[in-house]
């Protein structure tokens, strides 16, 4: 598995790589790119940590800078996607998704930081009241375990995008904590 932390991303930048000749070459800005890619998932222990240490920094009063849900209510949402990363149930795929997930896929994967206000499946809303903080534990577990064992998720098909490996469904998770960390300002 191909994982790197940012901190090398900005060392091969800084010293241009010079076997690939001058830094703005295309080649350099590609591998610099799959870097990144590498980089923003959460089999990567400092990618973990990141995203672990910026969910310490919203508080229960935290507001979101879009959307309707609260802290604590992301906390679940997000917490419930994991959990369903390690269900071994059959899914179904619905016609948009064999029509879209893979364009939905390829666009989301990218290096850029996920467009505000996209449509979250039913199975995820929540708009109850939660605790924050019992939010928050299940959700810092929920990362952790996925960290540790989500290479088990191999081959998994995701009821959007279709099939997927582990590496696949670390960066989706990645992604999508950074989409909802960003939404509260951290």
């Amino acid at each position: 598995m191909f994982a790197v932390h940012r901190a090398k991303v900005k060392e091969f930048t800084d010293y241009g790589l010079g076997f690939m000749g001058h830094p703005s070459n295309h080649a350099l800005k590609f591998f610099i790119f799959l870097l990144q890619i590498a980089a923003m998932n959460l089999f990567e222990p400092a990618a973990a940590q990141e995203i672990l240490s910026r969910i310490d920094g919203i508080k229960a009063n935290t507001p979101a800078a879009w959307g309707k849900m609260n802290a604590a209510q992301m906390m679940a949402h997000c917490q419930a996607t994991f959990n369903a990363y390690f269900k071994e149930e059959k899914v179904k795929r619905g016609l948009m998704s064999i029509l879209f997930g893979k364009i939905a896929k390829k666009k989301l994967f990218s290096n850029k930081p996920w467009p505000k206000g996209l449509p979250t499946d039913r199975t995820y809303v929540v708009k109850d009241e939660r605790n924050f903080m019992v939010e928050k534990e299940k959700l810092t577990a929920s990362i952790k375990h996925f960290a540790e064992e989500g290479y088990t998720v191999t081959e998994r098909v995701h009821p959007f995008f279709g099939k997927m490996s582990s590496q696949e469904w670390a960066t989706l998770g990645y992604k999508h904590l950074d989409h909802h960390l960003k939404q509260f300002g951290v």
